[in-house]
C-alpha cells in the first residue's frame, strides 16, 4: 500500500510540475508585430550634375508604413519608398535628402548626401 501512495504521489507531483510551467514569449516578437527597421537608403548616384536625375529607394521592414520625404534644397517626385531627385543650379553642392518611414509603433528615417556639380 505504501508503495502505491508513494508511486500516485509522486505522479502527482510531476504532473502539476510539467502542467505550471509556462512557455516564455517574447514581448517584443508577440506585442510589437508592427516594428520598424530602416534596412537601407540607397541612391543611383551620389554626385551629379545640375538637372540629372537620381532614384532614391527605401528598405523599410514594417507593417502600414507611411513615408515622408524632405530634402535641403533640390525638387523630389514620387512617393512611397521610391522617389526621384533632381538639383537646379541654385542647388549646387552637397544637399541632404532624408526618409521616414512610420506607423502605428514610431517612426524611423536615414540621410543621404547628394553632390550636385555644374554641368561646365
Amino acid at each position: 500500500m505504501k508503495k502505491l501512495f508513494l508511486s500516485v504521489s509522486v505522479v502527482l507531483v510531476l504532473f502539476v510540475l510539467t502542467s505550471c510551467k509556462k512557455e516564455y514569449v517574447d514581448p517584443i516578437d508577440e506585442d510589437n508585430t508592427s516594428a520598424i527597421k530602416f534596412i537601407s537608403l540607397e541612391a543611383s548616384s551620389y554626385s551629379v550634375k545640375v538637372f540629372d536625375t537620381v532614384y532614391i529607394k527605401a528598405v523599410v521592414e514594417g507593417e502600414n508604413l507611411i513615408y515622408e520625404w524632405q530634402k535641403n534644397s533640390g525638387t523630389l517626385k514620387g512617393s512611397g519608398n521610391e522617389v526621384i531627385y533632381w538639383g537646379c543650379y541654385s542647388c549646387i553642392g552637397v544637399n541632404t535628402i532624408t526618409c521616414k518611414a512610420s506607423n502605428d509603433s514610431g517612426h524611423v528615417s536615414k540621410s543621404i548626401n547628394i553632390e550636385v556639380k555644374t554641368r561646365y
